[in-house]
């Protein structure tokens, strides 16, 4: 929304999966485990803010370089080797990932909880209104008096926070992680955003266009693998998408101007 791409979700995926097993392994809570993870999390979208914001980079430079870090960092954490955790003083984790609630999987309450959050956030807050501001024209934004600068710097801690929540609940539902969980997510977080009818160079987009970008991609997914498709070929199918979906959302574009 705000003209940029984290490339670095993927990698805070896995790299905050990796420390919450870590701290969970060497006696902390599980409360502990988690918040700490999760500032870490914040820490890499922190990075990013500031070098976009401050050292004036472009969003591909530093989310780049913040993606090799975490995976690095995960790397150095695991020696390579898989954390697993077993026994009853880990249930309560577990649950997060692998429990219900009236039959509803936790994971799903989760997500469902995280996007009608950010839908208040962006639709019915000013906060909201000045994200899109932002990316709808940022210089224009700047002449009004928008704090664009501190606005950013939120909006990449934030995606780092919900990337970390997703590598803690998937950790916790396989109850076993690598360094590589989350390789190649960045791609269909992209792929899930184009296909919810957003545009790359900011200011347009929804929540619910994400959600049902989400499903779509997920339904295509599973869908090839139903006919039988070998699963190296979803790569090239996603790609595919991504392209069809910009070119259809550029061909919009031109003939509303016409």
């Amino acid at each position: 929304l705000t003209g940029g791409i984290d490339l670095s979700v993927g990698s805070v995926w896995g790299m905050t999966a990796v420390v919450v097993a870590f701290l969970l392994t060497h006696g902390w809570s599980i409360p502990a485990a988690i918040f700490v993870s999760l500032l870490a999390a914040a820490g890499i979208g922190l990075i990013n803010g500031l070098c976009i914001t401050r050292l004036k980079m472009s969003p591909f430079v530093p989310t780049l370089a913040t993606l090799s870090i975490a995976r690095s960092f995960a790397l150095i954490v695991t020696h390579g080797r898989p954390i697993s955790i077993f026994g009853d003083e880990y249930q309560p984790f577990l649950w997060l990932g692998g429990g219900d609630i009236f039959g509803i999987p936790n994971p799903f309450i989760i997500f469902c909880l995280i996007a009608f959050f950010f839908w208040i956030l962006l639709s019915r807050t000013v906060w909201g209104r000045y994200v899109y501001a932002v990316g709808g024209n940022e210089r224009t934004a700047r002449l009004t008096g928008l704090r664009v600068d501190r606005l950013k710097i939120i909006v990449y801690i934030l995606s780092a926070i919900v990337a970390g929540i997703a590598g803690i609940v998937q950790y916790s539902y396989l109850s076993s992680v690598t360094a590589d969980l989350g390789t190649g997510e960045e791609l269909a977080v992209i792929a899930a955003t184009v296909i919810g009818g957003a545009n790359l160079a900011g200011g347009e987009g929804t929540v619910l266009g994400t959600v049902i970008g989400a499903i779509i991609l997920e339904v295509l997914r599973n869908g090839l693998l139903l006919f039988g498709i070998d699963p190296y070929w979803q790569g090239v199918f996603v790609g595919a998408v991504i392209i069809l979906a910009v070119s259809i959302d550029y061909f919009r574009k031109l003939i509303r101007s016409e």
